[in-house]
């Protein structure tokens, strides 16, 4: 992101006031500005990667409330809160699939309580997120609602795999499990791996379980 001291056509700027700034790479900022510096309500374009932002702006940053489009077409955005131009507080985010998270962001991810809305599943969950995934709990939710009969051989599974604590370790703990799953076609001779591909049923429930 540029600051509006590097070089950089300007134009109607005062100290004070409104601004516009241009760029050599094409991008431009219009708005208010104080000592130079981007500050107040402002829209900022990027033709290089196709990123328009308007919203408030403090000491160059964007901070406050605004709005950011991720494309050309506008499918995928991001409207809410924004400290020192990072996605942080509450907002909602669009993505180019037609999915919605509306929720609580951190350090620009998702984090804390938060809906994920699946469009092309139709389906929509409610839980708490860190660092941007879901947490366990959310993760057995789903899979609860999607297939009710499969927590318990999911646990028994899991516990096969790994060791019955997994069911307490953090998501990403489990990615490596989930990748060997998935990957595993073959199933081999291994006790372990026959055991996870027993079932192309419990394979649909790890899927699920991966996707998200």
């Amino acid at each position: 992101h540029h600051h509006i001291g590097t070089p950089g056509k300007v134009h109607h700027a005062s100290p004070m006031g409104q601004g516009t700034y241009t760029w050599p790479d094409g991008s431009s900022y219009t708005g208010e500005v104080y000592n130079g510096i981007r500050h107040g309500i402002g829209t900022y374009k990027c033709p290089k990667n196709n990123e328009f932002y308007r919203g408030q702006w403090n000491q160059g940053k964007r901070h406050g409330k605004g709005t950011v489009y991720y494309n050309e077409d506008k499918t995928s955005w991001y409207k809410g809160d924004w400290v020192k131009n990072n996605r942080e507080g509450w907002g909602v985010r669009c993505y180019p699939s037609g999915n919605i998270y509306s929720g609580d962001w951190k350090n620009d991810l998702r984090h804390g309580e938060g809906a994920m809305k699946w469009l092309k599943q139709g389906q929509e969950y409610v839980g708490t997120w860190q660092d941007g995934v879901q947490s366990m709990l959310f993760y057995f939710l789903i899979l609860s609602v999607s297939y009710p009969n499969a927590v318990s051989d999911l646990i028994n599974v899991i516990s096969v795999v790994i060791d019955v604590r997994s069911i307490l370790y953090p998501w990403r703990s489990l990615q490596l499990l989930c990748k060997m799953v998935m990957d595993n076609n073959n199933c081999g001779t291994n006790s372990r791996s026959s055991t996870v591909c027993t079932s192309l049923y419990l394979s649909n429930v790890f899927s699920v379980f991966c996707q998200r």
